[in-house]
């Protein structure tokens, strides 16, 4: 033998076992078990060129580096001989690795460390598939030990001396030992790499290295199994879901319920695990049952020691018909009655809000109406009938649409358009409405009767319009008649809406107009309206003498509420003690005789009748005396001035008797003549005489 083989005692002797494991799986597909390279711990190569542990090698090769290199040549030509495999087995009690191991080396007991031979088995698989428990299929060293497990490992090991060698622990040469590892999991699609070490070093519990390791690596085929793509349904609907998984095999259903309808489905890992909640085992469909909320599905087959799990299925649980809304942007509106309003044309976007639900909505396409307000007769607005839905070009699946150069065909004319939206429980049709204006014409004011009115009258103002909506009616009065003066603008109250109006009786000249508004258009107002009132009918005459007496006449003049400056028409007729005078028809009169005057004026509105103005005829002077005077007796003679009529307003007189006297009365005690002149304001004097007897 050669000088490493006596050192090590290691046997020439070189075995790779490979062991294949077919399942029943898809067909062709397979899993396939590889074994990796073997693998030399650098420590293991550190410790054989130690000399303390290895004193033969180093007295045969002082050198450290050529000692190095010897130990490296000996390491790998032992872990050369070191042998493993691994199988996949399935049975009906689960899913099982076999492991077997196995090392042919020779050594010297005298010069070879116990340490550096094998005394442990150790075996690595992947996390997913988590040991459970393991046992000894084969193999007498193994007989009697109880493994160490932790969810990816386990070893069976045995102490090595410190002081001393002694080889009754080591793992002896070409002994096959065979273990069997039960797996919690399956072996999910891809690799799983399963690692065989053959422990040496330190006493146990403390060793921390390994001479020889090898990989094997476990690949399950990729098969997709599909349980169909995300739905939607309708609340309180029924879901039925399948799969296609091969003969054998069991599959499990597993749902997942989201917090909120917006939350996405949870990814699955291999194995699947919380919080993807175990529906049921077994069977190729899975019956959701009445569904009220969005749930995630997916299906786990499981074949021997195989597990593939399914795509997710999400099935979203609409409330309802699709709920979104249309908002729009463009120029500004005027919100009237809650619809939008613009004067004279309009352009913008309008787009669908995100929907609510959670189920998808389908965009079948974007509509359009039109109809017209028309004005058949003045504040009488009529809304024709719509015209029928008119489908958009090329909207179908647009969240937004342009409107395009909206204007008014009409008055109004209102443009409503709707997007036709789907989804599983069925259709429904947002829709925005937006009204083009027309600006408004102002139309004339028309009044019944016509003006000019009688004072304290009414009249009924009539406003006519073809495309205009009253805002309301304003009036303002004349300061003084016929002036053309006037005070503020008052809104006269209740007028909103109205094309008929009537006034209060009125007792002035008011002017009235008419503010008007078409939608979100400016208002205007109409022409200025008047309605004239006459004053109230009166009449007032004035005397400029009342004495018939000279200089010049007596004229009566008559001054009505209808002269300057307004100069209505009026008839005059003239009255002396309450009779007419034939022919006193004029604004003036001139009586020739005493009387209590007045004058009648008329017109259409009516009669006045004017104040009374007493004219006094030329006086007459009578004397009044009695016939006689005895001797020793005294009488009175009195001067009198008769007027007529009775009450007029007489001037003062002046009176002068021949016998000097000047008072209206004198006393008389003898008979004679008795002489009396009256003077009375600018009327001729008066004279008069009386003869009074002697008593007989």
């Amino acid at each position: 033998m050669k000088t490493n083989m006596k050192t090590l005692g290691v046997i020439s002797m070189f075995v790779v076992s490979l062991v294949m494991t077919v399942l029943p799986t898809h067909g062709q597909d397979k899993f396939r078990v590889e074994p990796g390279e073997k693998q030399t711990n650098p420590e293991f190569i550190q410790r054989l060129a130690d000399p303390e542990l290895n004193p033969e090698l180093a007295r045969r090769i002082p050198d450290p580096t050529a000692r190095l290199k010897e130990a490296q040549t000996l390491a790998t030509g032992f872990c050369q001989n070191f042998t493993t495999s691994v199988s996949v087995v399935s049975t009906a009690q689960g899913c099982f690795i076999d492991v077997t191991y196995s090392n042919t080396y020779t050594y010297v007991a005298s010069t070879t460390n116990a340490c550096n031979l094998p005394h442990g088995l150790y075996v690595e698989v992947c996390p997913q598939a988590q040991i459970q428990s393991a046992t000894v299929i084969s193999g007498a060293w193994l007989s009697g030990l109880t493994p160490v497990l932790s969810t990816n490992y386990v070893y069976w090991v045995k102490s090595c001396p410190i002081a001393g060698n002694n080889y009754n622990n080591r793992i002896p040469s070409g002994q096959m030992l065979t273990v069997r590892i039960k797996l919690a999991n399956g072996f999910c699609p891809g690799s799983c790499a399963v690692t065989v070490k053959e422990m040496t070093g330190a006493p146990y519990p403390q060793f921390n290295w390994w001479s020889c390791q090898q990989f094997h690596t476990i690949t399950t085929p990729v098969v997709n199994y599909s349980i169909g793509l995300d739905t939607s349904v309708c609340t309180g609907s029924a879901f039925t879901i399948s799969v296609v998984p091969p003969p054998g095999s069991t599959v499990k259903w597993y749902k997942y319920t989201p917090t909120s309808p917006t939350q996405p489905c949870p990814p699955v890992l291999c194995p699947i695990g919380p919080p993807w909640v175990l529906a049921q085992t077994g069977g190729n469909t899975y019956n959701t049952n009445i569904l009220t909320q969005t749930t995630c599905y997916v299906a786990v087959v499981e074949l021997g020691c195989g597990v593939w799990v399914s795509n997710v299925k999400r099935v979203d649980v609409c409330p309802g018909p699709p709920s979104n809304q249309i908002t729009a942007t463009g120029p500004p509106t005027t919100l009237i009655n809650n619809v939008p309003h613009a004067c004279t044309s309009w352009s913008g976007q309008l787009c669908l809000t995100p929907s609510t639900f959670p189920c998808p909505t389908t965009i079948v396409r974007w509509e359009r109406r039109t109809k017209a307000l028309t004005y058949p007769s003045a504040c009488n607005p009529v809304w024709g009938a719509p015209s029928a839905w008119f489908p958009i070009p090329n909207s179908a699946g647009q969240t937004c649409i342009n409107t395009g150069n909206l204007t008014a065909t009409a008055c109004q004319t209102q443009y409503e358009f709707r997007a036709v939206l789907q989804n599983s429980c069925g259709l429904s049709y947002p829709s925005y409405t937006i009204v083009i204006d027309r600006p408004p014409v102002p139309g004339n004011i028309t009044a019944n009767p016509l003006p000019p009115l009688c004072f304290d009258k009414a009249t009924k103002l009539t406003y006519s319009t073809t495309c205009a909506e009253v805002v309301e009616w304003e009036k303002r009065e004349e300061l003084s008649p016929c002036t053309n003066t006037w005070g503020p603008w008052s809104v006269e109250s209740g007028s909103q809406g109205t094309c008929v109006w009537w006034t209060n009786n009125l007792l002035k000249t008011t002017q009235y107009r008419v503010k008007v508004k078409n939608g979100a258009c400016p208002s205007v107002y109409s022409p200025v309206y008047t309605v004239t009132v006459k004053p109230k009918l009166g009449v007032t005459i004035t005397a400029n003498k009342t004495v018939l007496c000279p200089p010049g006449p007596v004229i009566l003049t008559a001054q009505t509420t209808y002269g300057p400056p307004c100069n209505y028409p009026v008839s005059y007729q003239w009255y002396r003690d309450g009779l007419p005078i034939a022919g006193a028809t004029g604004s003036t009169y001139s009586p020739t005789t005493g009387g209590n005057y007045y004058v009648v004026v008329s017109e259409t509105c009516g009669k006045a009748t004017s104040n009374v103005i007493t004219v006094c005829g030329r006086p007459q002077l009578v004397i009044e005396a009695p016939c006689c005077v005895c001797p020793g007796e005294t009488v009175t003679v009195n001067a009198v001035v008769v007027w007529t009529p009775q009450n007029c307003p007489a001037p003062s007189c002046t009176y002068l008797w021949n016998t000097g006297a000047t008072t209206p009365s004198i006393s008389v005690t003898s008979p004679g003549t008795y002489t009396v002149t009256v003077n009375c304001g600018t009327c001729p004097p008066m004279t008069q005489s009386v003869i009074i007897q002697p008593c007989l």
